[in-house]
This record gives structure tokens, sequence and C-alpha cells, in this order.
């Protein structure tokens, strides 16, 4: 799908609306974007939100790809939508996070793109995009893909971030994680993988900064919303781009360039590989040193988790950190997993 160094775009506004608003966004969005997106059920949290025009909004949708020519898509949770948008021919679908963290509902959907493909011998199937679960899980991530990579001829994942019970991942609305996608990426490394920067942020002003970050993790391109007019828009008016604001962003993004690595390149990759020598000989020998100290606590019944010892830990490290400029996140995240590697190894003492 993703062809070296361009990138891949699906743009529209979150929720079908109008016809006119579809059509407008639709003209000012030809020749940039490969994929033109629209929701027609939008599964809300609460039931006083807007869900969507459902199928009748459909045939303003059908209508954008008669008139420009562009690739259409929207969202399915459950098998009549499926049905409702295989019959209309539509070009991609996709799961939501909500979907995609049921496997139940997941498969039953594969189940009824098969049972289609069958009974309508069907040579071309629509592209289907899984974005990632709620939670970061990379195997319910990895399975929903894996289900449809089973029946159909082209599956994207898309990254839109997670809930977590992090609080320190800044403004946004959900947390990038961005070791999730680059791990599924080790794991498949042949899939298109694009970012969903509006669901991330939840905020139009972060989009673009979120967008970057992507590019520069090698990602294939982005899924966006944009709107004409964002603060009239019916769902999530504030992580929409208007028009303007879609221009700046395609305009001014772009993949880094791939070449080899430089003479310069891999004298500093030598002396990461030697930094990291030097620290896992160090955690080697941390592990053996926390061995020895659960003999010693077995021995004299002494309980394995010293909450007196382990915040004493945590607050000279994280002054470490304030003094040579890491992250207190940065920080904490090493000290849980070195304290949990140690508390796991006292265990077996």
């Amino acid at each position: 799908m993703a062809e070296q160094n361009k990138i891949v775009w699906v743009a529209g506004p979150c929720s079908a609306e109008t016809e006119e608003q579809l059509l407008c966004c639709a003209e000012h969005l030809k020749g940039k974007v490969q994929f033109f997106r629209a929701g027609l059920w939008k599964p809300r949290t609460l039931p006083s939100s807007f869900a969507g025009l459902g199928k009748d909004a459909l045939p303003w949708l059908l209508k954008v790809r008669e008139k420009y020519a562009q690739k259409i898509g929207t969202e399915v949770a459950n098998e009549e939508q499926m049905n409702i948008c295989l019959d209309a021919k539509l070009d991609f679908l996709w799961l939501g996070a909500r979907t995609t963290t049921n496997p139940i509902l997941v498969q039953q959907l594969a189940d009824c793109l098969q049972t289609y493909k069958s009974t309508h011998k069907a040579e071309r199937l629509p592209i289907i995009f899984i974005k990632n679960p709620i939670a970061p899980d990379l195997n319910l991530w990895i399975g929903a893909i894996r289900r449809f990579q089973t029946v159909c001829q082209e599956v994207i994942a898309v990254h839109r971030g997670f809930k977590t019970s992090d609080l320190q991942f800044g403004d946004y609305r959900y947390a990038p994680v961005w070791s999730l996608p680059i791990e599924l990426k080790r794991n498949l490394p042949e899939i298109t993988l694009l970012h969903d920067p509006s669901h991330t942020a939840g905020r139009a002003d972060l989009v673009q900064q979120l967008s970057e970050q992507a590019m520069l993790l090698d990602f294939d391109g982005l899924m966006v919303e944009v709107h004409p007019h964002p603060v009239e828009a019916l769902s999530d008016a504030a992580q929409q781009l208007d028009f303007d604001g879609f221009d700046l962003m395609f305009n001014s993004i772009r993949k880094p360039e791939k070449r080899n690595a430089d003479i310069e390149l891999l004298q500093l990759r030598k002396q990461i590989d030697e930094a990291d020598d030097e620290l896992w000989n160090a955690v080697l020998k941390r592990q053996q040193l926390s061995c020895l100290i659960g003999e010693y606590k077995k021995k004299h019944n002494l309980p394995v988790l010293q909450t007196d010892r382990y915040n004493e830990l945590i607050g000279r490290r994280l002054e470490w950190g304030r003094r040579n400029g890491l992250s207190e996140k940065t920080i904490m995240q090493i000290v849980e997993a070195l304290h949990t590697a140690s508390v796991e190894q006292q265990l077996v003492r």
C-alpha cells in the first residue's frame, strides 16, 4: 500500500452530518488524500450524544466517490452495518478501538466478510483498517489483524492511542505509547501502519505535533479528521482540523529520508552498543545481588517487599534524574522494571 517516502492520507469529517458538509469536505480534499472517511454509525459513550445518521447518509458518501473519484469508507461495529456497506461496495471499512477490544465481535465481523465473499463470489473486498484496542494490549491488536488477514486482500493497522493508568502523557486525550505500534511493526513488518492523531490528541492544535512524531517513527501515513466548520461539528468538535489547519499540515509533513548509515552514525551506534554492554552487565550484577538478598531474607524470615526501602530508592533516583535532565516518567519506568525483576528473583529463593 505505502510507497517509500510517500504518505498515505485518510481524511474527512468525524461524522457525516449533511450532504453539503460531506461534499464540501471532499471538494477541498480532492487530489490530496487517497481515502475519504466519514462516520455513519458512531459508537458513543453517552446515549444523548450524536450517534450518526446511519444508512440514511450512505448516498452522500457514494456521491463523494462518484463526483470526486475518491475511495470512501466508514466505521462498522456489527454485522448489519458491515453488510450494508458491503452491498454499497464501499472501498474500505474500519474497526474502532471498542470493537477491536472484543475478539468475539471481531471474529463475527471477519466471518460476516467471509460469508459475503462466498455467497457473492466477490473477487475484491474492501480494505479493512484495524484500530488498536482501547487498552495497550498488543496481542488483541495483532489477533484482530490476523482474523481479517485470512479473509481479505489487504488489512491496514491504525494506531490511535491508548487509555492507560499513566497520567503523564501530556495534554493528549489518549497515551500514544509509541512502543506498541513499534512492536506491532516488528511482528508484522509488511503491514501498512497509520497514525490517527485526531483521536490520540483530542485537540486540533496538537494534531500536527503527533503527526510529525509518527513520521519520525516511520509510520506509513495518517488518518485525520477534517471538518468545514469544526466548532459546529456534531461529534468530536475539538479534535477536527479546519481546512486551513489541514492544508498547513498536508504541505509541511514529510517522511524522513531513508538512506544507508554514514560513518558518523555508525560510530555513534558503536558507542551505544558499548554503553548497552555496560548497562546489561550492571543489570546482571544487580540481579545476582537480588538473589543473595532473597536468600538472606528467607533465612531470617524477612518480607520480600520492603516499602520504606523502595520509596527511598525512588526518591534518590528521581532526584538524580532531575539533576541530569531525565524525565520523571523515564526514571519511574526504569526503577519499576528493576524493582519488579528484583522482587520476582527474591520470590523464587
